[in-house]
């Protein structure tokens, strides 16, 4: 691969307009040239902070006219398929002919020497919560969730720190929008999605509805970032030495429109489930009622259950549990026995 055709690839990245294959082709380049990784590295954190570029910092109709002459050099030009793709080309150009740019950019968002003060939302077990962001955005957060977020929000990067499972629709802005959830940066335009990030479990899942998404490791940065589309799910399994597991797994699978209705039923108070076994079920549970949910013995964990219930009560849904898979319960106060 050759400069031009990576400047080209690294602005369909960044901006979110690369198709699967050209996705897997930049992320099997960079995992084995090291040399580009560091420039990925480099130009995802001026994509990031681009929003703070001032117009006097780049002349895009002169970049991207510079960026032309060096595509038609080898015949047939690339257009460009969005505006911000206009300036990621613009940018980048700038990075590898002048190496300038990280000089220029604002890397703190501390203009006046005081240090930013945290909000923290939190959302209790057997709650939800729907808060505002000052940008507009509408986050939706499930029981035992928190969200962390800065009093300088909206400067430089939307950024917010997400532990458990949120739902973002997140208002359209030139300012790029971030969600840090565990071990995973999501970063977004304008979309809606849910991601479901607690640290007491494995994998950090996310779930895209509308727009477009980026997914990367924010733990192991030589990692390929992860592109969704609408109706795409990401499982990033956490690394776990114990287990052999010494760098992330990610996998990626297109939901069809019925599974897609399960991903973010937690909104609208309803458990879908397909095919769920009763231990990950119980885990909803325990932060739905705030209640404690033990097994009599892990081979019921396993047992699997498919249906679509109100989560209006904890026996109402146990009720159905208990005619599809043939278990027994015991709840007293904030415990919860499955057993046979």
């Amino acid at each position: 691969m050759n400069t031009v055709e990576f400047d080209h690839l690294l602005a369909l990245v960044l901006s979110g307009e690369a198709s699967e294959k050209e996705e897997a082709e930049f992320g099997e380049y960079i995992s084995q040239n090291t040399d580009a990784m560091e420039m990925y590295k480099h130009a995802r954190h001026a994509w990031e902070m681009s929003g703070k570029i001032e117009e006097g910092m780049l002349s895009l109709e002169d970049d991207w006219g510079k960026m032309q002459q060096r595509i038609q050099g080898r015949g047939k030009p690339h257009s460009l398929r969005t505006r911000w793709q206009f300036a990621v080309a613009a940018i980048l150009l700038t990075i590898l002919t002048l190496g300038t740019l990280f000089y220029q950019l604002p890397f703190s968002s501390i203009d006046n020497g005081e240090k930013p003060n945290f909000i923290t939302v939190d959302s209790p077990e057997g709650s939800k919560s729907h808060i505002i962001l000052e940008d507009g955005t509408e986050v939706w957060l499930n029981g035992g969730s928190s969200l962390k977020y800065s009093s300088q929000f909206d400067i430089e990067v939307r950024r917010v720190f997400l532990s458990g499972e949120g739902f973002f629709k997140v208002s359209k802005s030139k300012t790029p929008f971030v969600v840090t959830a565990n071990e995973v940066d999501l970063k977004v335009l304008g979309t809606s999605f849910n991601i479901r990030s607690y640290n007491d479990e494995e994998e950090i899942e996310t779930t895209l509805l509308t727009g477009k998404l980026m997914l990367s490791s924010n733990s192991f940065e030589d990692m390929a970032p992860v592109l969704l589309a609408p109706a795409d799910k990401v499982i990033y399994r956490k690394v776990d030495p114990e287990s052999g597991l010494n760098r992330p797994q990610i996998t990626k699978e297109h939901l069809s429109k019925d599974n897609m209705l399960g991903e973010a039923s937690w909104r609208d108070d309803l458990f879908i489930f397909d095919a769920a076994p009763l231990g990950s079920i119980a885990k909803q549970m325990e932060r739905q009622f705030n209640v404690k949910v033990s097994f009599q013995s892990e081979e019921l964990k396993g047992l699997r259950f498919t249906g679509k219930i109100s989560n209006e009560s904890l026996d109402y849904l146990m009720k159905a549990i208990q005619l599809s898979t043939n278990v027994q319960y015991r709840l007293k106060d904030d415990e919860l026995f499955i057993y046979r």
